[in-house]
């Protein structure tokens, strides 16, 4: 029965995760305190932390010293073959929004900025390059969405477990007080016939005092 409610979320947060599609779009977005020509990245099932630390990875592999401070990042002087020949100034930062986590980032050559409409073969290789490194972020957090699920439902089954077992004891115990009600009632009526014969030999017992306190007045 466990396995099959597994089943059931892990069908549901599947067919949820359709409606929610790896998005590149370039744009003019605000990083580093200037508009520029960027690129927004939405992860679903991810968090900020994990976007940001996919692309941290990312430029890594590309012999980058990337560090990130808080929910930004910052490189220089990287080379990234698959975009540009030339040495890139890199920046990012991450955001959380419904259901996801956006991805904002900015490419600079020393002739400017990588854009859309400037640069339509990097922009292209720029969408790729960050489709194909959202996916296993967005995996890894759906993984986790499951994961939470799992817990919570192995909860609710401890709880009605402990319920079921509660409701167990209860009715064991209705039981022997149902049983003791029983048994009470047929003592009680035994001690009926009891207290009528009891009756007619405290009446004989009476008399027999009786009968002893007369003949002091024979003395």
């Amino acid at each position: 029965m466990k396995k099959f409610f597994l089943a059931i979320i892990a069908l549901l947060y599947i067919q949820f995760s359709f409606g929610q599609r790896i998005t590149v779009d370039p744009g003019m977005e605000k990083l580093n305190d200037e508009f520029q020509p960027a690129y927004t990245l939405f992860i679903p099932h991810a968090t900020p932390k994990m976007a940001l630390r996919a692309f941290a990875d990312f430029l890594k592999d590309n012999h980058a010293k990337a560090k990130t401070s808080g929910d930004e990042l910052n490189v220089s002087n990287v080379v990234i073959s698959a975009i540009s020949k030339d040495t890139l100034q890199v920046s990012a930062k991450s955001a959380p929004v419904a259901e996801g986590a956006v991805l904002v980032v900015g490419f600079k050559t020393n002739a400017g900025f990588i854009g859309e409409s400037s640069n339509p073969s990097e922009s292209q290789s720029i969408v790729r390059i960050l489709k194909d490194l959202a996916l296993p972020v967005a995996k890894e957090g759906l993984d986790d969405k499951i994961k939470d699920a799992e817990k919570v439902l192995e909860s609710k089954e401890k709880e009605k477990e402990s319920l079921e077992k509660r409701n167990e004891r209860l009715a064991s115990e209705n039981k022997k007080m149902q049983d003791q009600i029983h048994d009470n009632e047929r003592e009680m009526e035994e001690n009926k016939n009891k207290i009528e014969s009891a009756k007619g030999t405290v009446s004989n017992a009476k008399d027999a005092l009786d009968a002893i306190k007369l003949k002091q007045k024979d003395l």
